[in-house]
């Protein structure tokens, strides 16, 4: 089992990994370099936010390291076709991954060759599915929905004021809402692969996400209410819009990272934290033929934003029976990654 070669590999497995959706990983590996690791199996967990596989790496001298690598939530990771059995203790795998930037055992991992060649960890991909036929506008939103992989821009397209400038250049990882399991709010939500489903019953509709379990219910055509039991996610009602589903909350709890998320696109490599006055009104609306499903937003925050920001996302339809995976946040998954090194 020979060391470890480091190089840009070709980019087997696509974007896997490339949004994470809970932390920074440019703040904690090297995405400019790829390392290739071969090693024996000395432990394996799926687990959220992040499944963790040991490696014991036997170097060119015959000393034995024994390599951490980090992995994608559980959700993710059977999405991709993992399970429990999927890695042996004493089974002979090779990672392609990012390096840690302190260069110490610890490696994201893009994907997986197992001893007999076969490679696993590549993203799953649905055709595209256009809703029943004779759908009307309000049922071609109902449905289960995938949110695309993004590429996490350099800096952040969030309008920040002196106080939102200031907090993303002193960002620290170790104090992020990360390490708490505190679930990633809206809209940040939408801009990591998770399923979310949307249903509208008895005036009102109920948006299940996969990530942190989160089922925010809102009412229709009445005063706004708690999305849900903590008030995490705010005060909020909603209403039908000619073909759109309008949501608008507000009364949200100040957070560490209520307007965006580190590994995110509006976060772009540090938490921007949000204030009690975060207002943000969502729209969803359907393509004609049901298929895909655009999510624009306007959100603000006189404390942390100079204006109102609005973007969108564009999700994917995926078939009603896909699973929507169990997260169940795990602290110590959670710290591992802002522990000292």
């Amino acid at each position: 089992m020979n060391a470890i070669r480091f190089g840009l590999l070709p980019l087997l497995f696509g974007a896997a990994g490339v949004a994470l959706g809970h932390h920074s990983f440019r703040a904690t590996y090297d995405s400019t370099r790829e390392t290739e690791i071969t090693g024996v199996v000395a432990g394996y967990v799926l687990k959220s936010p992040h499944s963790m596989l040991l490696l014991d790496v036997t170097d060119e001298a015959g000393e034995v390291e024994r390599f951490e690598v980090e992995m994608a939530s559980l959700p993710m990771m059977r999405r991709r076709g993992f399970d429990e059995d999927t890695f042996q203790l004493g089974d002979e795998v090779t990672v392609i991954a990012w390096p840690h930037r302190a260069s110490v055992p610890l490696v994201w991992a893009r994907g997986y060759i197992t001893a007999d060649g076969t490679t696993l960890g590549e993203n799953a991909s649905y055709a595209a599915r256009p809703a029943d036929d004779g759908a009307g506008a309000l049922e071609k939103l109902e449905g289960r929905w995938l949110a695309p992989f993004a590429r996490v821009a350099t800096e952040s397209p969030l309008p920040l004021t002196a106080a939102g400038v200031a907090a993303r250049e002193n960002f620290d990882p170790q104090r992020s809402p990360a390490n708490t399991c505190e679930p990633n709010n809206v809209p940040a939500v939408f801009y990591s692969p998770y399923l979310f489903d949307i249903r509208v019953v008895d005036q009102q509709a109920i948006i299940r996400h996969e990530s942190y379990n989160v089922t925010r219910t809102v009412p229709l055509n009445t005063g706004p209410r708690l999305a849900e039991a903590t008030g995490v996610f705010g005060m909020v009602t909603g209403r039908i819009e000619g073909d759109e589903l309008v949501v608008e909350s507000s009364g949200y709890p100040p957070s560490g990272w209520g307007l965006a998320v580190a590994g995110t696109t509006n976060g772009a490599g540090a938490d921007v934290p949000s204030s009690a006055d975060k207002t943000l009104i969502e729209r969803y609306s359907a393509s004609d033929d049901g298929s895909s499903l655009t999510y624009s937003y306007t959100l603000e925050d006189p404390v942390y934003l100079t204006e109102a920001y609005s973007s969108q996302v564009e999700l994917s339809r995926v078939p009603d029976d896909e699973p929507m995976h169990v997260y169940d946040c795990e602290l110590e998954s959670a710290t591992r990654f802002s522990r000292d090194l």
